[in-house]
């Protein structure tokens, strides 16, 4: 049921907020999406991803400065950019698996491994340019905040008792 919250709540705030992508505004930048972006950004998902496809595959030495898994991965990137998902589930998640291994492991360091993960998780959604700074920084505290409200919860609590 949580789960279920926490990802209404995620695509909630992309469909308020409408930011886009950072690669998005890269290949409106490059002249590859024509207009400014105007038609690109109105189109549905599916779309925008087969437009990327497309534009991607009929201009490939166009975007030689880019490294080819992170261009493939631009197209599947198709939707709106703020708040990140993947920091959002991976701080959820890294922040519940902390909890577990401080109520059930003895050495308590190891608490550090999936706050590790989903930190690298976080930065390389701007390393490979699909999210800004502030996305996976609120994407990061969107997901924090559910797993320690659902960390809060007696009935969780009492697992481990």
């Amino acid at each position: 049921m949580q789960a279920l919250i926490a990802g209404s709540t995620l695509f909630y705030f992309k469909d308020i907020f409408r930011n886009p992508r950072p690669s998005q505004l890269y290949l409106v930048e490059k002249g590859s999406i024509q207009k400014g972006g105007a038609e690109f950004f109105s189109m549905p998902l599916e779309e925008k991803s087969r437009f990327m496809r497309k534009t991607i595959d009929d201009n490939e030495t166009g975007f030689n400065d880019i490294y080819p898994p992170i261009l493939n991965s631009w197209v599947y990137e198709s939707g709106y950019s703020f708040p990140s998902g993947h920091a959002e589930t991976s701080f959820f998640l890294g922040t519940i698996l902390a909890f577990v291994i401080i109520k059930t492991h003895s050495k308590k360091y190891y608490v550090l491994i999936p706050l590790a993960w989903a930190i690298l998780v976080a930065i390389s959604r701007v390393v490979i340019g699909v999210h800004y700074p502030i996305d996976v920084t609120a994407g990061a505290f969107i997901g924090l905040s559910i797993a320690l409200i659902i960390i809060s919860l007696k009935r969780i609590n009492k697992i481990f008792d």
